[in-house]
């Protein structure tokens, strides 16, 4: 299929442990490049090799053949292949024809979201000349930004964040200890002067200035953004973003001169069935702000499409702020919202 040679070069189907794939209402969730292991329903262990000619994939509401190598099926039914490098976020089906399928119809039919790796690269370019540090004793988010060439200081212990002052801190998955609730609101003052803090997804509770994050029941729902992100559709999609259950909520709360009562912008909310959620959105604090992204997804940014995505994008936002000229006093406009 003529299309489909833009991305990808060649298809190889190998055997691979332990590939990562994450499960959203648009299907599974995988970067471009890695490997998805797909199980195939109603082939026995004994059933001979499946060839590529028994595989098609689906695109933009063409099919193709799939040629190449011959694909290796593991003992418990399970295959695996190689995902399209891509540019923006393509949707793909495969269809899977068993040696037993005489009707023509498919053993397994699956539905993929592959992602690219782009956006982190396009936040690097953003946040380059800015005083950029991270708090993250984890390593989870230096790993992902060591990875991508973007430049930081490592600030993760409490001497060194508490003495930081430049433009932007991210603060890393579990980053924040249950003992210290008030880590976020100590940064109050220097966000006030400026500085731009961003929140990945913490297990505890903890508050901040103009914002508040608070276990709750767990709830179900479609995760969705506050308004149509027409200008990021080919990164991320409101299918892609999950259903729960969803276990931490974010709230306003007024604390200070310093926070402004119409600066809280929602970015991903959920229409629960007890009450409203909201799980990503941002908070003016003066001349500076505070970002919180609670969703799970971006406790494994490396493994996870749409943490890393949208821990880009906020980035990037972030960065546009950091970036305006002093005494500019509005935040611009979110990018996941315009």
């Amino acid at each position: 299929m003529e299309p489909l040679r833009r991305w990808s070069c060649a298809w190889c189907f190998v055997v691979a442990l332990g590939a990562w794939t994450e499960t959203a209402a648009a299907g599974r969730a995988v970067f471009g490049g890695d490997l998805l292991v797909v199980e195939l329903e109603e082939v026995p262990a004994s059933t001979p090799r499946l060839t590529t000619r028994q595989v098609w994939l689906e695109a933009d509401g063409w099919l193709s053949r799939l040629s190449g190598a011959e694909i290796m099926p593991l003992q418990s039914g399970r295959i695996a292949l190689t995902m399209p490098e891509v540019r923006v976020r393509t949707g793909l089906r495969f269809h899977f024809l068993g040696p037993r399928a005489v009707d023509g119809r498919p053993h397994t039919s699956v539905k993929v979201a592959v992602f690219p790796r782009g956006p982190m690269s396009w936040a690097r370019r953003r946040v380059t000349g800015l005083s950029l540090g991270v708090y993250d004793p984890g390593g989870a988010l230096q790993g992902v930004l060591c990875g991508e060439d973007v430049a930081f200081t490592d600030v993760s212990t409490r001497h060194a964040v508490d003495f930081f002052d430049g433009q932007i801190l991210l603060v890393g998955p579990n980053a924040i200890d249950s003992s210290d609730p008030e880590f976020v609101m100590r940064l109050a003052s220097r966000m006030a002067d400026g500085m731009c803090v961003l929140v990945l997804a913490q297990e505890t509770a903890w508050q901040g200035p103009g914002i508040r994050c608070t276990r709750i029941t767990a709830a179900e729902g479609r995760a969705q953004f506050s308004t149509d992100p027409a200008m990021w559709r080919d990164l991320i999609q409101a299918g892609d973003l999950g259903t729960g259950p969803w276990l931490w909520q974010l709230s306003t709360t007024s604390i200070g001169s310093d926070v402004r009562g119409d600066g809280w912008q929602p970015w991903i909310v959920v229409d629960a069935e007890r009450a409203s959620l909201t799980l990503a959105g941002r908070q003016q604090v003066r001349s500076g702000g505070l970002w919180a992204l609670q969703l799970p997804q971006t406790k494994v940014l490396a493994k996870s499409p749409v943490g890393y995505t949208l821990c880009a994008l906020a980035l990037i936002d972030i960065a546009r702020r950091a970036s305006a000229e002093p005494g500019q006093g509005e935040i611009l406009p979110c990018p996941l919202a315009d």
